[in-house]
């Protein structure tokens, strides 16, 4: 009968403690050989693993590095890993074990303080592409950890996490950082990120930070248990940067958080099902309802949230649509912006001076708030109120390189909120603002602008106030779909 037993084998010139005591003391560690461990001749390095041993506390007086990190985690390790306010960078992995060192891997211990010692005291991940958190070396029950990650390896790099991770606060400053799902059981188990759950010292309510700086890229496979601080409690801040991406693999995926910033961009891919937008379940979570740029990597369709506002863009790489018929959109970008094609429950323009491009026809199933800004048709067709419980809500803004615009299921009794057309003439320039009020007999209306260069100075007509009207222009407008009726507009 044979047994397998999964050990750590330590590389040539790895450290491991023989007592407690700061890092750069000679005196407490002894190196291997490639047969044996002999008093050490050095310090850790780079190119050095180094494993502490039961009962041993190891301090920092200065920043240090390292390759791989192996901490015993055994019943009663006490603290281990005194970071004292500095930093650690690590090159390799970072592992538990339990035995003399090298050991075998285990899960790691919720100790007091294991690794530590506050908010400032950081290890930072550098280096190239591999697996910082191994399978069944590492484990979410640290919860009275008190230290923060930082994930800063080469560019391009990718850095693999596959156990779960708690800290103060974690950091994405360069490369990528995947969160892989261990698809070998069922269910399938997510390697959260997670935060330190000590009540009495950092209260009770949501805590702790996830920040993707510019450059930075956060990869999750997982639907479940992306991001919170403990079962019931949401961590309290997602900070995507501008210049950042987070992408999402997963068809369904939820992040405990309490408050969102996401200035950077949200990507959702993967060949499988409808993929749904971010969403959270704790009571204490926030809603995901501001973003950036929000872009579509699949041939399968994304189904967006029943309230969303973006100041950037919606970009499509595939045969996916974004599906938005339950949606309230508001367009809130101070600069260009551009979507594609795309059916809408509601749709709000609410920008500064700006242009939103539609890469398509757009259709507004119920409401079109006009609040300011431009509204690009790109020589497409906007429509509106199809369901008939809806309409135009105007205050402000304008529309430019409409095909056609048709209003179905016309009010009976239109108004200046209502029904009032604001067509930019890109001939002549200006603003065309059509009114029509009055009672109808409803209908579809369709309005067409035609537009063509210059104007008639001796018009001979009067405004029926008795105003001269000084010019008329030779574009037009052309009205059709209203029902026969004998009320005056």
């Amino acid at each position: 009968m044979f047994f397998s037993n999964r050990a750590n084998c330590q590389d040539i010139n790895a450290f491991k403690t023989i007592s407690s005591g700061n890092f750069n003391m000679l005196n407490i560690w002894n190196e291997y050989d490639g047969t044996s461990w002999i008093p050490a001749t050095n310090l850790p390095g780079q190119m050095n693993d180094i494993y502490i041993d039961q009962t041993h506390l190891l301090t920092l007086t200065q920043n240090e590095e390292v390759k791989s990190v192996f901490i015993n985690a055994e019943t009663g390790a006490n603290q281990k890993l005194n970071l004292n306010g500095f930093n650690l960078d690590v090159y390799g992995s970072l592992n538990a074990f339990s035995g003399p060192a090298p050991g075998t891997p285990t899960g790691s211990w919720n100790s007091q303080n294991w690794i530590g010692n506050g908010i400032t005291s950081t290890l930072t991940f550098k280096g190239s592409s591999r697996i910082i958190i191994p399978y069944n070396s590492w484990s979410g029950f640290t919860s009275q950890i008190r230290y923060s990650v930082i994930f800063d390896p080469d560019p391009g790099a990718e850095l693999i996490v596959e156990e779960p991770l708690k800290a103060l606060s974690f950091r994405i400053v360069s490369g990528t950082v995947r969160q892989q799902l261990d698809l070998t059981v069922l269910p399938n188990f997510c390697p959260s990120f997670s935060f330190n759950n000590e009540a009495l010292v950092y209260d009770a309510g949501p805590f702790g930070t996830f920040t993707i700086e510019s450059g930075g890229t956060f990869v999750s496979d997982c639907n479940d248990d992306i991001i919170f601080r403990s079962g019931t409690i949401s961590a309290l801040l997602f900070d995507l940067q501008a210049g950042g991406q987070l992408i999402f693999e997963g068809i369904a995926p939820k992040m405990e958080v309490a408050n969102f910033q996401l200035n950077g961009t949200l990507v959702f891919r993967g060949s499988t099902g409808t993929k749904s937008f971010l969403s959270t379940t704790f009571l204490d979570a926030g809603v995901p309802n501001q973003i950036h740029n929000l872009e579509l990597q699949s041939n399968n369709n994304l189904t967006l949230p029943n309230s969303l506002s973006f100041s950037g863009d919606f970009i499509k790489i595939g045969t996916g649509d974004f599906i938005g018929t339950n949606t309230h959109l508001t367009a809130i970008g101070t600069y260009e912006q551009h979507i594609p094609e795309i059916s809408l429950q509601d749709f709000k323009l609410s920008k500064s001076n700006s242009d939103l491009i539609i890469q398509g026809d757009l259709h507004v199933i119920r409401n079109l708030y006009m609040n300011s800004g431009s509204l690009d048709l790109n020589s497409n067709n906007l429509e509106i109120n199809s369901s008939g419980t809806g309409g135009l809500n105007y205050s402000g803004g304008s529309w430019k390189n409409i095909s056609t615009f048709n209003y179905l299921n016309l009010p009976a009794l239109l108004t200046p909120i209502n029904a009032t057309f604001p067509f930019e003439d890109q001939t002549n320039g200006g603003l065309r603002k059509v009114q029509l009020l009055g009672t109808t007999a409803e209908g579809n209306l369709s309005i067409n602008f035609t537009q063509y260069l210059g104007a008639e100075y001796n018009t001979s007509f009067n405004d029926n106030d008795g105003t001269p009207i000084l010019y008329r222009l030779f574009s037009y407008f052309q009205f059709s779909g209203l029902n026969p009726s004998t009320n005056l507009l």
